[in-house]
């Protein structure tokens, strides 16, 4: 797709939700109208792609081999404060983090049969609508990353043993290798992944897990302790969201002390009760 036909669907798919006031995951305005402006976009896209003459640059394979099967899952708490720690993560280098609530675990078996056509679809449609997501894709300037996405999830998709959804995970960096450096893990964000703790674990026995809290949960709070018993505190990471409020920097250290990651000294934004 050339560029300048890329930022009129760009301008057509911004005034939609400006028009309508949509919000996603909320729910807010007609979302299935901006959702089938996205398959537009996605089939237009799609039809004007060489998928034939790609060759994947081989750093990039060899990068996501060793990551691929290392996700970290967030689950807790369900509201903001998720999506806050959802948002802080996505600003490290070393996380690939998955864009809203993507409800994996729950619709595996429909990942696992999705063809090409609605996956890219369903990515295309999460991508761009993801407002106040860091990065936001739905600012992107360069049909390039769209384009790239496509292509990777395309060769991912007919080359990889892992479902839909890994596939997509794998070229959603693909697309933005540029922004993470020496990436280790990948985050996926729903907030019942704490009911279905050793059904992820036998498909990806690396997985980790952060499990939100607030004192006002209380039947989450035991739901954390008992899987971190089961787990162990180096698998199972129990974070109160009062701990943030009380010293955020130690509490992000203790985080990606957890994930053996590098301490990054750049997240900018702040709590907001």
């Amino acid at each position: 797709m050339e560029q300048q036909k890329f930022i009129e669907w760009k301008e057509k798919i911004i005034a939609l939700q400006m028009e309508n006031q949509v919000t996603i995951p909320d729910g807010g305005g007609d979302i299935e109208q901006l959702r089938n402006l996205c398959v537009a976009f996605a089939d237009d896209l799609r039809g004007s792609i060489d998928f034939a003459g790609f060759f994947p640059d081989p750093i990039i394979l060899e990068g996501v081999v060793a990551w691929a099967n290392a996700p970290v899952f967030l689950c807790g708490v369900q509201g903001k404060e998720l999506a806050w720690l959802q948002q802080r993560l996505s600003e490290h280098k070393q996380l690939v983090t998955i864009p809203g609530d993507s409800k994996y675990w729950a619709l595996r078996k429909v990942w696992k049969g999705a063809c090409f056509i609605d996956i890219a679809r369903e990515w295309i449609f999460r991508m761009v609508c993801i407002p106040g997501f860091i990065p936001p894709l739905s600012l992107a300037d360069e049909v390039r990353l769209y384009n790239d996405f496509l292509q990777y999830l395309n060769f991912f998709s007919h080359s990889s043993t892992q479902d839909s959804f890994v596939c997509g995970v794998l070229a959603y960096y693909a697309s933005r290798h540029e922004y993470y450096e020496d990436v280790k893990r990948w985050v996926e964000k729903s907030p019942d992944n704490d009911k279905v703790i050793y059904s992820m674990l036998e498909q990806f026995p690396e997985a980790k897990f952060i499990h939100l809290t607030r004192a006002s949960t209380p039947s989450s709070i035991y739901l954390a302790r008992s899987n971190q018993e089961q787990l162990g505190s180096e698998r199972y990471r129990i974070i109160a969201y009062e701990d943030f409020l009380d010293n955020e920097e130690n509490t992000f250290n203790g985080i990606f002390d957890f994930l053996k990651i590098r301490t990054e000294h750049h997240l900018k934004m702040k709590i907001s009760e």
